[in-house]
């Protein structure tokens, strides 16, 4: 795992940083979008925020954002792509049954001025009195009898056995079904096909730019809430290593003081505000500490430049 992320880590600074972060979102996504389909707003931002953070080793909110936007962008224009695909490829059909056959729609896509001409033959030997009904139905709501009223069909003039409606649709844009049915006339079910798709009332343009924007909108919010904690995070990092800077320093120039009158002396070996003085031991050891420059890689901890090891955790130099 190391190797690979060192692959990723090695392109930075490269042309190749841009695109290779946003295919890997790319490609991450798309896995885990097939496994995982209805979480697709969450795994979306989530993949488009530790790919460059953590593979590709990208601490820049900025490039994060700019990165994580342009793969959002593209993986809602690819599924809303393959949404109108599902949708505009499909075909009603020839619904057929026992006694019913060849029923179509022509026009499948239209918008709400449209006229749906729907059409269904009748076979077989069939009662004296029947009446054929084009019956909607919408996902989930089963074959509801209030969309059979007015939507009694007709026999053509010229050929009793092919009957017809014209309806102009007005509810539910998308996702229409219908089905034939036939009745005795005590209105008992008799024979009904099976369902159909269409008609869709809404144009290509309309449904693609609706599936972008219901695609892309909340995995990007989602993405600007989990960056701005990012940045919030690191904005607080970064204040605190300010404010803790140079108190090392600060703290050495406290303790190498005056002891008679409280003056900073700053390495001086003479009070400049008394006739203190410092001794010839007190001149060693304040020459000691200012050898103490240098940081050990160990312990993190200041020792002297000229020692050949540590002198807190004998770590050698």
């Amino acid at each position: 795992m190391n190797e690979i992320k060192d692959k990723f880590i090695s392109l930075k600074g490269t042309p190749y940083l841009f695109p290779a972060c946003v295919i890997t979102i790319l490609g991450i996504s798309t896995l885990l979008i097939l496994a995982l389909s209805a979480l697709y707003a969450f795994i979306i931002p989530i993949v488009a925020l530790l790919v460059p953070l953590k593979l590709f080793n990208i601490s820049s909110v900025k490039k994060i954002f700019i990165m994580g936007a342009v793969s959002i962008i593209v993986i809602a224009l690819v599924v809303a792509g393959l949404q109108i695909y599902f949708v505009y490829s499909r075909t009603p059909g020839n619904l057929g049954s026992e006694y019913l056959t060849d029923g179509t729609v022509d026009e499948l896509y239209g918008d709400t001025e449209t006229t749906f001409y729907f059409t269904v033959d009748v076979t077989g030997e069939l009662p004296e009195n029947y009446t054929v009904y084009l019956n909607f139905t919408f996902p989930g709501e089963g074959f509801d009898p209030e969309y059979i009223e007015g939507n009694e069909m007709e026999s053509l003039p010229d050929d009793n056995r092919t009957y017809y409606v014209e309806k102009e649709l007005d509810r539910n844009p998308i996702n229409h079904f219908f089905a034939i049915r036939m009745e005795d006339n005590n209105e008992t079910l008799w024979n009904t096909t099976e369902p159909g798709f269409g008609p869709v009332i809404l144009s290509i343009s309309y449904f693609g730019t609706f599936m972008f924007l219901r695609l892309s909108t909340a995995p990007f919010l989602l993405f600007l809430l989990i960056l701005s904690l990012l940045w919030w995070k690191q904005r607080l990092e970064d204040s605190k290593i300010t404010s803790t800077s140079g108190l090392d320093e600060k703290e050495k120039e406290l303790e190498d003081s005056c002891p008679k009158c409280g003056t900073l002396l700053k390495g001086a070996d003479e009070c400049p505000e008394c006739d203190w003085e410092r001794s010839d031991i007190d001149k060693k050891l304040a020459e000691r500490e200012r050898k103490k420059s240098i940081v050990c890689p160990n312990c993190d901890e200041a020792t002297y430049s000229d020692s050949e090891a540590c002198e807190h955790c004998g770590w050698e130099l």
